[in-house]
């Protein structure tokens, strides 16, 4: 019985110096770090955001959905844009990769995004990216799987566009559960993943 209470009292000492230490039990925030300890967003895994940081992002894309001028949509996505990019920042990612080391919002573009064929090239998300944070998530980084491709032109190069198209959208599949894509975004993505 005293060898089973010292025991015991040396468990709860080592404990307490672990707690003490910053050892102490997960939090959330540490967990969420784990999630993704690597920048490249081909990979490694793709952060899984908190539901306040979705909702920091999604506030800003309902303000645009509201906003009476064009003006006002476009500062409501840019400001969605630069949300998303601060909060995966936290966890993950490498803008460095691309032109002013961040993406811009370009109004032109019809679809989700595109990335300049170079290293160092401009990544620019487009106006059927804000249809959802998810989708957004997801398009952001998509387009960052191209930039990170366009790291190594040579190997950029040889892999063609279908190629480099397959390995991004192949990534918006498999990190589906992270970036909480709907049922039918996932459908979307593996249909054109389908297409290469």
């Amino acid at each position: 019985m005293t060898r089973s209470i010292g025991m015991v009292a040396r468990f709860c000492l080592a404990a307490m110096l672990v707690f003490s230490l910053g050892g102490g039990a997960p939090t959330a925030a540490k967990a969420q770090q784990a999630d993704h300890v690597g920048k490249n967003p081909i990979t490694d895994p793709w952060p899984t955001l908190t539901a306040g940081e979705v909702k920091s992002v999604q506030d800003l894309l309902d303000q645009a959905r509201s906003a009476k001028t064009a003006a006002g949509v476009r500062e409501a996505r840019e400001k969605a844009l630069a949300k998303l990019v601060e909060v995966i920042s936290k966890y993950c990612c490498n803008f460095n990769t691309m032109r002013g080391n961040a993406p811009v919002y370009d109004p032109a573009i019809d679809g989700e995004g595109t990335t300049q064929r170079e290293k160092g090239g401009g990544v620019s998300i487009g106006t059927a990216a804000f249809s959802s944070v998810s989708w957004l998530y997801s398009s952001l980084k998509h387009e960052m799987v191209h930039s990170q491709q366009w790291q190594d032109p040579p190997h950029a190069t040889a892999m063609g566009s279908n190629g480099r198209e397959k390995e991004a959208y192949q990534r918006e599949i498999d990190e589906a559960d992270h970036t909480k894509l709907s049922l039918p975004e996932r459908n979307e993505d593996q249909n054109r993943l389908n297409k290469y």
